[in-house]
């Protein structure tokens, strides 16, 4: 049978444990003077004694050291990059007493999009279509992350330039300060529904009429920024109204029981081969033929197409 070794440490520790138990049980006997108990005074002396002889051997190690905590770069699927995580929590990456901004976080560009991810770790955010920026966490120091209002013709969207005008094909102005500025703000080419009117319809036409411009005519609630079936005070317009075709797209489009169409929800996809004929308010193969070719040079004018 194999026996347990103890160590140098450990035998020194039981050394002075042995010799000194002893001593200190005598000390704690008290004295019985005049029929009274009297605290033997030695106790103190040996008390500093066995304290001395303890600090000189340092013979009980320190098992509760505090846990390094720092940086870490993957603590989990979800969790890249953080700040203020224990060593043992850390899947792979630890850099101890160290913050992220110097070691892993920043921003991260998608040069496609124009989408800008604040705060990103780098470990996510790999080329060749994502530029990576160290300590750049709020991405302010990259120009392409500049944020602004983006004027979409449906509505508002917070954006970059790139992602404005790729994306959303909109325009993009920089002059408000914030996100809820933007999104509260209301202009000429916003949809909504005209109250006196009950027509889905820009502000701006709207307002035109009423002689206010488009925030006015917000601000005065003469004019709603939601479709005219979505409970308009005034306006009895209901969904499930006929679908139609209409100028501003290829397919038919659903209708409210007021006549607006709205060209956001697609009622039947006419496909490439396809448009859809206002006189039949559905799809057709009719083919449209090019103005050019009906050309009639000796009366300098167009001819109808057949």
């Amino acid at each position: 049978m194999k026996k347990n070794k103890i160590s140098k440490t450990e035998a020194i520790f039981l050394l002075v444990l042995t010799i000194t138990m002893p001593i200190v049980f005598t000390a704690l006997q008290p004295e019985i003077k005049d029929n009274e108990i009297i605290q033997n005074s030695s106790l103190n002396f040996f008390s500093k004694i066995i304290q001395k002889i303890f600090s000189i051997f340092d013979l009980i190690p320190n098992v509760s050291a505090d846990e390094p905590v720092g940086c870490c770069e993957d603590v989990n699927p979800q969790i890249k990059c953080q700040d203020g995580i224990k060593q043992s929590n850390c899947n792979s990456g630890f850099h101890p007493n160290e913050q992220c901004t110097t070691v892993c976080a920043g921003c991260c560009i998608h040069t496609d999009s124009g989408f800008c991810d604040l705060n990103s770790a780098n470990s996510v955010c790999l080329p060749p279509n994502i530029v990576f920026t160290l300590g750049d966490t709020t991405c302010e120091n990259s120009p392409v992350c500049t944020m602004g209002c983006c004027f979409t013709g449906q509505g508002k969207e917070w954006s970059t330039q790139k992602t404005c005008e790729d994306l959303y094909h909109g325009t993009w102005d920089t002059s408000f300060e914030n996100k809820v500025s933007c999104l509260s703000s209301v202009s000429e080419e916003d949809l909504g529904c005209c109250k006196y009117s009950c027509q889905y319809q820009t502000a701006g036409k709207c307002g035109s009429v009423l002689g206010m411009t488009a925030q006015e005519v917000k601000d005065q609630g003469q004019w709603i920024q939601r479709k005219c079936y979505d409970n308009i005070p005034t306006c009895d317009c209901q969904q499930g109204g006929a679908p139609k075709c209409s100028e501003e797209g290829p397919d038919r489009y659903k209708a409210d029981t007021c006549g607006n169409v709205y060209t956001d929800e697609t009622d039947k996809f006419c496909g490439d081969a396809q448009w859809c004929d206002p006189s039949l308010q559905d799809c057709t193969t009719s083919v449209c033929k090019n103005v050019v070719d009906n050309w009639d040079s000796t009366i300098s004018s167009f001819s109808a197409i057949p």
